[in-house]
Parts: structure tokens; C-alpha cells; sequence
């Protein structure tokens, strides 16, 4: 790992996980941090995310959990007390249960889409936890 992955890395986890204000603070170029899978897609990032999550014992169930509740969100406004559907959290929501579920990963001869789809269907937890692990290291 170079001492700007670290320092990316690093700044990662203390700005809540934005890759590309993360990789400029690093020293990357405004150019290379345009594209954050240079650092994500990296065996440095995978290796150091999947320590960090393992060592706050971060669960696959919780991480759904979370996702799963920006799929629903909704928001209430403050002046009149109505309460509306925050499309702009739930794209999000939706848009990271894709990532999760549907990328097959890079550099993977493990298990493809469909297998990761077939898994993510049978919720068993503890399967799911070691592919996340395994698909982080």
C-alpha cells in the first residue's frame, strides 16, 4: 500500500465515505479523483475496508438494514407537519442495494452475479457475511 492509498483510505472513514474529497485531500489529482475505482477497485481499499469493517464489527445484516431503511425514508415537513416520500434517500438506497447485490466484482473468479443474486435471495447471513469479507479482501 502506498502512503497516499493509506492517507485516502484514511480520510475516507473520517469524511463518511467520499472517495473522490478523500483522494484530493490525499494528494491525488482533481483528474484521477474523478474516478474513485482507481483507490476502491484497489487491493490496498479492499484489504483496509474489510479490516475496518471487521474490526467495528460491521454486520452485512446491519449494513441491509440500513439500506433497506433508505429504501422506505420519508420526510416530514417542518411547517406543516406533512409527511412525503424522500425519493432523493431512496434512489440512494436503492441505488447502493444495487451495487451490493448486482456488481460482480473485479478481478473475482469466485461467484458471479447470478450466484450473488441466488445468495442474497436465501438470506442466510452467515454465507452472505463471508462473501462480503471475501469480496473485500
Amino acid at each position: 500500500m502506498t502512503i497516499k492509498q493509506d492517507n485516502a483510505i484514511t480520510n475516507v472513514v473520517e469524511n463518511g465515505g467520499n472517495v473522490s474529497k478523500a483522494m484530493i485531500k490525499a494528494g491525488y489529482t482533481p483528474a484521477t479523483a474523478k474516478n474513485p475505482s482507481k483507490l476502491t477497485q484497489s487491493k490496498a481499499y479492499k484489504k483496509r475496508m474489510s479490516s475496518i469493517m471487521k474490526s467495528h464489527d460491521i454486520t452485512v445484516e446491519q449494513y441491509m438494514m440500513n439500506v433497506g431503511g433508505a429504501m422506505k425514508a420519508n420526510k416530514q415537513n417542518n411547517f406543516t407537519g406533512e409527511v412525503t416520500v424522500d425519493h432523493q434517500v431512496r434512489l440512494s438506497g436503492n441505488k447502493q442495494a444495487e451495487r451490493f447485490l448486482f456488481n460482480e466484482p473485479s478481478e473475482s473468479k469466485e461467484m458471479g452475479t447470478v450466484q450473488l443474486k441466488e445468495l442474497a435471495n436465501e438470506s442466510d447471513e452467515i454465507k452472505l457475511t463471508e462473501l462480503v469479507f471475501k469480496r473485500n479482501s
